[in-house]
């Protein structure tokens, strides 16, 4: 992999790292959505969301299209919803692994 593929996949990664973003990702499964449709589902000001979309944006991750006064969004590639799924399960892994990893105890460590 070459250092500008690293970069890309870093930056595409990183537009990933976000609650807020992820659960925009997850809304425009569905398909193509208004902003004015997916500002609503967040407690945040609307210019947070448009933030967030532009990230998105620039990421790859999505395209938008104007529609008269609004902007649309939709999915560039479906195969990012596959990703997230993958990271979640990978992250419920970790989680797993880390909850039955135990410390030893200094006794334990003393031994050794």
């Amino acid at each position: 992999m070459d250092i500008t593929s690293r970069q890309l996949t870093t930056a595409f990664l990183a537009a990933l790292g976000s609650e807020c973003r992820m659960r925009i990702v997850e809304l425009l499964a569905t398909g193509e959505r208004c902003v004015c449709e997916i500002a609503p589902h967040f407690p945040t000001a609307f210019s947070v969301v448009s933030h967030h979309l532009s990230v998105l944006e620039q990421a790859g991750i999505i395209v938008s299209r104007r529609d008269g006064r609004w902007m649309r969004y939709r999915l560039t590639d479906d195969s990012v919803l596959e990703l997230l799924n993958s990271a979640r399960q990978l992250a419920r892994r970790g989680k797993a692994g880390r909850r039955t990893a135990r410390r030893p105890k200094a006794s334990e460590r003393a031994a050794r």
